[in-house]
């Protein structure tokens, strides 16, 4: 997904080794293990079932090499749905992934993906050999400097060709316009930047952790929206680019939010239903700056709604607390009540993790319910949703333990879901 930062005395992949049996996609020998990021899913061969991609990190407990990292594809049986074959899997670079997206690159129905490497400075595209095979042809390889943290797949400039967007480490969010003439290819990096005076009179630095794109405006044009906080996970904050209607695929800066803590994954979608993009943001952590929050170690997802009378502008934003350490958060009506509910994943406590739901409350849109915890299977990084087994129902697949795992949405009571996550 993208890298983890935290003023917790370990970092990630330290606090989900020990947790790690050495077994999974079949890509452990030895001391090596993969520690997945990233899982997005999607009908890859266009055959009516939803397929998995994972990107992992393969890490030598020796510290002797350094293994490079992974993209696994999980494609799901046609005849048993919910039951998936072998990962078949694809290196990505030299170092570690920390973002993957999904799209189609070319308008060809394909279902391309985009890997982002950190350490890098790169972005791995893999192209899909034929919309219908679920299988990849070698990366291509988009450098765009800095360290690319997370990446999205969206047309900002409306020629009908998706562009790639990234938020970088270095405190930038990055874009990049597909080429019209080249499909698959595109031109160089545009850079805006983040900062935050506090961080800078602190003498720390302003990361770029995560990035969506939607309207946040209300003028029909894709606009950017990114979360940052500082080393020691203080001075949240989600920092908003308006695109310029009269100039498309350029931005303006808009008036940052204050986010508390460590605001991590960032979503846009309708969650109370009036038409307007709102936004919904991961929360790792609270930062020492939230005295004021009683739940100081409890946070889960911060809710931010539009002024539907002021477009662009956002109401007070509203903590759901859930549990520490959530790095990932997916928005999907998990109880078919026809409103939007969330799902995250939770890195804490360390060895096991937690995934964790806020169904919608249908009396007070855009306001959520407790939230219902289920145990990981290591320590999940990453949430997505899909009718995985062709049920009707949205299921939840994470990334987690050394591979994906995915929670069955039980039919007797829609909106809960198996305690125990099926690993691939």
């Amino acid at each position: 997904m993208f890298r983890f930062f935290s003023r917790y005395p370990a970092a990630r992949l330290l606090l989900i080794l020990p947790a790690i049996v050495v077994a999974g996609c079949g890509n452990n020998t030895g001391a090596v293990i993969t520690v997945p990021n990233q899982v997005v899913v999607g009908d890859l061969r266009n055959n009516g079932v939803m397929d998995i991609a994972v990107v992992e990190a393969q890490i030598d407990e020796t510290g002797l090499t350094q293994p490079p990292g992974l993209l696994g594809i999980f494609l799901n049986t046609l005849a048993t749905p919910g039951t998936f074959q072998t990962a078949v899997n694809y290196t990505t670079s030299t170092a570690p992934p920390s973002g993957l997206a999904i799209g189609d690159l070319t308008g060809t129905g394909s279902h391309d993906l985009v890997v982002a490497n950190l350490n890098r400075g790169t972005l791995s595209v893999f192209m899909e050999s034929s919309p219908t095979s679920g299988t990849y042809n070698a990366p291509i390889t988009v450098t765009v400097g800095g360290q690319p943290n997370d990446v999205q797949i969206a047309d900002i400039n409306g020629d009908g060709l998706p562009d790639l967007i990234v938020a970088d480490n270095l405190g930038k969010v990055e874009y990049m316009l597909q080429n019209a003439s080249s499909p698959g290819t595109f031109g160089t990096p545009v850079s805006m930047t983040i900062s935050n005076p506090a961080i800078v009179a602190e003498g720390l630095a302003t990361r770029g952790v995560s990035v969506a794109v939607g309207d946040l405006n209300g003028d029909g044009l894709p606009d950017l929206a990114v979360t940052s906080f500082d080393a020691d996970g203080d001075y949240g904050m989600i920092f908003l680019f308006f695109q310029n209607p009269a100039a498309p695929g350029t931005f303006t800066a808009g008036t940052p939010i204050t986010a508390l803590g460590e605001p991590t994954q960032i979503r846009i979608a309708d969650l109370n239903q009036d038409g307007s993009n709102d936004m919904v943001i991961a929360m790792q952590g609270l930062g020492d700056l939230s005295e004021t929050i009683a739940a100081e170690d409890a946070p889960g997802a911060l809710v931010i709604l539009q002024n539907k009378d002021a477009p662009g502008t956002f109401a007070t934003p509203v903590l759901y607390a859930a549990t520490t350490g959530v790095l990932s958060v997916a928005v999907g009506d998990l109880d078919g009540d026809g409103l939007p509910d969330l799902a995250m994943a939770s890195l804490y406590p360390e060895g096991e993790g937690y995934v964790a739901t806020l169904l919608q409350d249908p009396s007070a849109p855009g306001t959520f319910e407790a939230a219902t915890l289920y145990l990981g299977s290591g320590q999940p990084s990453s949430i997505v949703i899909g009718d995985m087994n062709n049920d009707g129902l949205p299921d939840l697949v994470t990334s987690d333990s050394t591979t994906a795992v995915w929670y069955e949405n039980l039919s007797s009571a829609p909106g809960t879901f198996a305690s125990e996550g099926q690993i691939l």
